[in-house]
């Protein structure tokens, strides 16, 4: 049983790493400049700017390893594209968890998104790095549904195995 732990906690410590090196990857920045951007739907100064204004953006940008869309739409964003060795990567912060998953290996990790006071969230950490990207974001219209996981994506749940690794303190 305890080995059984053990694998699980690795398990957690990967999937947390993996996501901070792609969340890095994805926004790193490739030269962009301030202002508003100004498109046929509307006007934003940032990215939370237009979240604010409850503006639905597309952004198409290269990250050096590929093209990558991101789309935002209220609190929703959903990132895809190629980084690295992932060809095929994708995201959605949807319902405060991340979904992340690989559509040609179908597989994929869902991870809750804890709010802890005075820290940067993982979803500010994604709209802070397309900040550097909003030029390449336009205002546009599209369904709600692109923000719905693939349902042929096999998900672990790492909320799940959190909560097999804090002990029991009711008891």
């Amino acid at each position: 049983m305890e080995k059984k732990i053990k694998n699980k906690k690795l398990l957690v410590i990967v999937a947390i790493i993996v996501i901070a090196v792609i969340a890095v990857l994805v926004f790193k920045s490739y030269g962009s400049s301030g202002g508003s951007v100004t498109t046929g739907g509307g006007v934003f100064s940032s990215i939370k700017d237009a979240i604010a204004k409850s503006l639905s953006l597309k952004c198409e940008y290269d990250t050096g390893s590929g093209k990558t869309i991101a789309y935002v739409k209220g609190g929703n964003i959903r990132i895809e594209g190629a980084w690295q060795e992932q060809k095929n990567y994708a995201a959605v912060i949807k319902d405060n968890k991340l979904y992340s998953w690989d559509s040609e290996k179908k597989e994929g990790i869902i991870m809750p998104l804890e709010v802890k006071e005075g820290e940067q969230t993982i979803a500010e950490g994604f709209v802070s790095g397309l900040e550097t990207q909003k030029n390449y974001c336009k205002v546009a219209v599209f369904s709600d549904n692109v923000f719905d996981p693939p349902a042929d994506i096999k998900f672990q749940d790492l909320g799940d195995l959190q909560n097999l690794m804090v002990p029991n303190t009711a008891e």
